[in-house]
């Protein structure tokens, strides 16, 4: 992993549209103002708040770019107080975002991988803080996950691009140039360090790097620029590839399959902007076939699927929805990421199925989505001896358990398997 500091620009992307619109409502109170009124105000402010915390967050990061390019300068005891200094500010910005009341006015993704970021920058401080130099390294370096997943989502968003990040870049190895020019919504510059990384034929083949740039560029042509042109040209060099593994050529002969079929579908598509229940049909039907191409949990065969309708269902998520629709597009969300499993970001597929739960309570959906999740949890805390739970987990479920089942049926007693 490398740059990461671009969490804070992945979400500016939600916070500029959302300030565009509070901006007339940031007046001063007066008496007499509505419920609704000062709600919008209040809303209103904690987004120019926001918006002012993101830059200092951007700030923060973009000082410890060099350093976690230099694992030497990183470790050097004459860096330590500055660094230690530096990563407590950034700690101490991070949690400001994540508390932001406003995370619960947005897509609902924004506030779990605000959250997970600031988990991670406080992991990655309390390692420095008790020795673990390149742990700490490792971790800041490591949340630069949260910022693509973050920003990789829409085609909206700020870019940025200056002299002194280029010099910055110069340091960094071709994974980690791409990842911070990915973060940063450079996308072309982005997929040029992908796939010449996937193109190289000269230096002794990395299974790692060559997996993480395929699964970015993919993510760059399908879920992002929306380009089928664009990934079957990334498709034809998996399949000319040396170094490719059988199963990612046998992979791809699946997407290929699934960019005519993309093809065909542009040409027949009509002039006429799709309803929000078009779209959620559109998604459903990509997400199902992606998830019935796949072959057990490791085989790709569907990820062209997958990332269309988690473009569809991302595009979705930040426009107004009815309940039954929201509820919809979150389930099928989770599915899609829980197919999909990026190693990087592992359990997401499971906060969206409890941000599910916790959005359209009591609900169709909400029951869907506590199945899953708690199927998801139980195989995840099961191993030859057997499944344990943790008793926060337990407590999660049991409360979650609540909020999905019909009003009109009394709550049941908590299952034995949870308290013990």
């Amino acid at each position: 992993m490398s740059v990461t500091f671009l969490l804070a620009l992945s979400v500016l992307s939600n916070v500029s549209v959302g300030l565009i619109f509070l901006s007339c409502s940031s007046k001063e109170t007066k008496p007499g103002q509505t419920a609704a009124g000062t709600a919008a105000t209040a809303t209103a402010n904690n987004g120019v708040a926001l918006s002012s915390t993101m830059q200092k967050l951007k700030n923060a990061l973009e000082n410890l770019l060099p350093d976690l390019a230099d694992s030497k300068g990183f470790q050097d005891p004459a860096n330590h107080d500055r660094l230690q200094k530096e990563i407590g500010d950034l700690a101490a910005i991070a949690s400001k975002v994540s508390h932001n009341p406003i995370k619960e006015k947005m897509d609902p993704s924004f506030a779990f991988l605000s959250e997970g970021f600031n988990e991670e920058i406080n992991r990655a401080s309390e390692a420095f803080n008790t020795g673990k130099v390149e742990f700490a390294r490792y971790s800041l370096m490591n949340v630069n996950s949260f910022c693509i997943e973050c920003h990789t989502r829409t085609s909206t968003g700020p870019a940025f691009d200056s002299a002194a990040i280029d010099q910055k870049l110069s340091k960094l190895k071709p994974l980690e140039r791409g990842e911070f020019l990915l973060a940063t919504r450079q996308f072309d510059e982005a997929a040029k360090q992908f796939e010449a990384i996937l193109e190289n034929r000269q230096e002794r083949f990395q299974f790692l790097e060559f997996d993480r740039a395929l699964r970015y560029v993919l993510a760059i042509t399908v879920r992002f620029q929306r380009d089928p042109v664009k990934t079957e040209k990334v498709i034809q060099t998996i399949k000319s590839s040396p170094q490719a593994p059988f199963y990612l050529k046998q992979a791809a002969l699946s997407w290929e399959q699934s960019v005519r079929e993309w093809k065909d579908e542009r040409k027949k598509a009509g002039k006429k902007a799709p309803t929000s229940d078009e779209l959620l049909a559109k998604a459903e039907n990509l997400i199902k076939k992606g998830r019935q191409e796949q072959v057990g949990i490791s085989d790709r065969s569907g990820d062209v699927d997958l990332l269309r309708g988690l473009s569809e269902l991302h595009q979705l998520l930040v426009t107004s929805l009815d309940k039954n629709q929201l509820g919809h597009a979150l389930f099928l969300t989770g599915q899609g990421y829980e197919a999909i499993r990026d190693l990087a970001l592992w359990s997401l597929h499971e906060n969206y199925f409890e941000s599910c739960v916790r959005r359209v309570p009591h609900t169709t959906w909400a029951l869907s989505c506590y199945k899953s999740l708690e199927e998801s949890l139980i195989m995840g805390f099961t191993g030859s001896a057997g499944t344990k739970l943790p008793y926060d987990v337990q407590l999660r479920l049991t409360e979650l358990e609540t909020l999905a089942k019909p009003e009109t049926i009394p709550e049941e007693e908590s299952r034995e398997h949870r308290t013990k």
